[in-house]
């Protein structure tokens, strides 16, 4: 078996001009011995607009055109089906080019479908335990199955998808990894070394890495807004681009240095309360950059409070481009019927956008965990959200939320596979 590389060429087409026109999107599948350890999916400029490097065996070889745009997704490269599924690619040239079409998604989101949490209460009513012996666990599979919108749920396919982004406010984090450690966290992803790639593979997840055009950062919103309206919207379009149907639980994480500096600004932008309240005062030698880190959210909020009139308008001044996709990705999982769990702090700040708008556009959303930084467990509690986990984890790129997922299966596992009061029952005897 030989590793194979796919090119697509082409010339690209319909450019908008905004900075989210190359996003680089990286993807890496569970191990298969049929395939090998490693596809992944890499922009490049010029003449060769992608490259996908697969081991396959020579046989599925090929060169493809394809005409593209700005928001080329590529999917499926790899194994989802046995012995291989061939190389598929689809172009989305999303419509969405303001933020008042997002305005006016969220007035129309679908709801959970009642017959099949009913289906699910009659079925837990009927197993063999005392009624709510099972606690959360009873909860949870009712959820699944009104957003998956069947009975019994499943959880079959179960994928992972962690935005990266890069954030201009970085510069002001002295303290901080230096800018080059997200391309570097990528590296990770993609070569299979970070501890979500351990969780995936030791689970049987798909993961998901997609760069949301990481080598153009965000403006510094110290001193102007983060994003302009049609780049936050494209963002916005990119993540819901990335949601695939056929999943039944999707994971959403992220990586990308000041990202936590920006979900503070987002809460505060959106709750108010000071920049202390949602980064916490730090100890010891952490004091010193912590007060920097305050002083960095809450000037930055003053500067633009004015003109944050409502979330969206948050997300765009004080956001970033990773935070924006993960909102996209909520939206479309919602069209889809996709149960989501989200992750740590920064991943829950930009679901918060969403609820700000519609109060009811989470609850199709579980938090996976509650994460060690400070402002995490009080944005839980303004949202009303219980997490499913609290370990302590304050790594990002979706851990929390993948080891969650275990939670879902349990109890799906338990509403299926145990056994009922009707298989107990003594049949009647009909006698003349």
């Amino acid at each position: 078996m030989s590793a194979t590389h796919l090119q697509l060429r082409g010339q690209p087409q319909n450019w908008t001009g905004s900075s989210l026109r190359l996003p680089k999107i990286r993807t890496v599948f569970p191990f298969h011995p049929e395939v090998g350890h490693r596809r992944r999916i890499k922009y490049s400029v010029g003449q060769v607009f992608a490259t996908v490097t697969i081991k396959i065996p020579q046989t599925f070889a090929q060169n493809v055109r394809y005409p593209h745009s700005p928001l080329l997704l590529f999917r499926d490269v790899g194994l989802t089906g046995a012995p291989f599924v061939p190389f598929r690619a689809i172009t989305s040239m999303s419509t969405i080019r303001s933020l008042d079409q997002i305005r006016e998604l969220l007035r129309g989101l679908p709801v959970s479908n009642n017959s099949a949490m009913s289906a699910a209460k009659t079925g837990e009513a009927n197993l063999l335990k005392q009624p709510g012996a099972l606690g959360r666990l009873e909860e949870l599979t009712e959820w699944l199955c009104g957003w998956q919108g069947h009975h019994p749920p499943t959880t079959d396919r179960c994928q992972i998808a962690i935005f990266v982004g890069s954030h201009g406010v970085a510069a002001e984090d002295a303290a901080a990894f230096p800018p080059e450690a997200t391309g570097q966290a990528v590296e990770g992803f993609t070569g299979g070394t970070a501890a979500i790639n351990q969780l995936c593979q030791s689970q049987g997840y798909e993961l998901k890495i997609y760069e949301v055009a990481i080598e153009i950062p965000t403006r510094n919103f110290l001193k102007q807004p983060a994003m302009e309206d049609d780049e936050c919207a494209e963002a916005i379009a990119f993540g819901m681009s990335a949601v695939e149907e056929g999943v039944d639980i999707l994971c959403l994480g992220e990586k990308g240095m000041g990202n936590t500096l920006s979900a503070a600004a987002v809460c505060q932008g959106l709750y108010g309360q000071t920049a202390e309240f949602w980064i916490g005062p730090g100890s010891g030698a952490r004091r010193s950059t912590m007060n920097n880190n305050i002083r960095i959210v809450g000037d930055g909020v003053a500067k633009h409070k004015l003109y944050m009139t409502d979330a969206l308008e948050v997300l765009r001044h004080v956001g970033g481009r990773e935070l924006a996709a993960i909102a996209g990705a909520i939206i479309a999982a919602r069209m889809n019927r996709i149960p989501i769990v989200l992750d740590g702090y920064a991943c829950t700040a930009a679901a918060a956008v969403l609820q700000a708008l519609n109060p009811t556009a989470l609850d199709h959303c579980v938090v996976g965990h509650v994460s060690a930084d400070e402002g995490h467990p009080k944005l839980l509690a303004v949202l009303k959200k219980d997490a499913l986990l609290n370990l302590g984890i304050g790594l990002g790129e979706g851990v929390g939320a993948t080891l969650a997922v275990s939670i879902l299966q349990a109890a799906a596992a338990c509403h299926t596979g145990m056994g009922s009061l009707d298989q107990l029952r003594v049949p009647t005897i009909k006698t003349d």
